[in-house]
């Protein structure tokens, strides 16, 4: 049987996914926007040692319909600025949840570069793979 701390510990991780999940219907706003980017392939840094790849598909989300528009619109800037940082990585830096949240947090932080002043949410991967 469960402790009684791990329970209370899984109904507070439950109440709050629960309550994000619901919070932009208690406040009457609109749900949020994701707009999917096209699929990105590219090579990765091996210092010559061969030749490895990562595949990434991946979903930005903005509040407003009129920011996924404009996100779409800047998407030749998203693409161009993703390559360039995805070409320096190596399969170290990926390595792990913490290499993949630094490449999440690096992913959103050029994305909000591309689009500025556009407020983008969060980044979402649909898809991570690296070969």
């Amino acid at each position: 049987m469960p402790k009684p701390t791990a329970i209370v510990r899984l109904c507070a991780a439950v109440l709050v996914l629960v309550a994000g999940a619901g919070a932009w219907a208690q406040d009457g706003g609109d749900p949020p926007v994701f707009v999917e980017l096209p699929q990105i392939i590219s090579n990765l840094d091996t210092d010559g040692r061969g030749q490895r790849f990562i595949l990434l598909n991946l979903s930005v989300e903005v509040a407003q319909t009129e920011h996924g528009t404009a996100v779409r619109h800047e998407m030749p800037r998203i693409q161009d600025l993703l390559q360039a940082y995805l070409r320096d990585l190596t399969v170290d830096d990926l390595a792990g949840s913490a290499g993949t949240y630094a490449l999440r947090e690096a992913v959103l932080h050029r994305i909000r570069l591309a689009v500025a002043p556009i407020p983008v949410q969060r980044v979402l991967f649909r898809e991570v793979l690296i070969q």
